[in-house]
């Protein structure tokens, strides 16, 4: 666990959420081939940065792995490209 991983994806939704400091991203394949999305969570600190990007957009982000339920989980990330 908290092992630092980078990952490219489309971004498939975004979620900001200021009153319950929710900030995360989904994260899907480009080839939609892949059965696992990824879920990007954020600081509060860039809610206005995740606020700029639009569905179907393609991002690469490094965060920490979080093990995984529905989707891969990653925490304590940050937007590289």
């Amino acid at each position: 666990a908290d092992k630092t991983l980078t990952v490219t994806g489309v971004v498939d939704r975004i979620t900001v959420n200021d009153v319950h400091d929710i900030y995360y991203i989904i994260l899907a394949s480009a080839e939609k081939k892949e059965q696992w999305n990824v879920r990007c969570v954020f600081d509060r600190k860039y809610g206005a940065q995740l606020n700029r990007l639009a569905a179907g957009q393609t991002v690469t982000v490094q965060g920490k792995y979080n093990g995984y339920r529905v989707n891969i989980l990653m925490k304590d990330c940050v937007l590289v490209s």
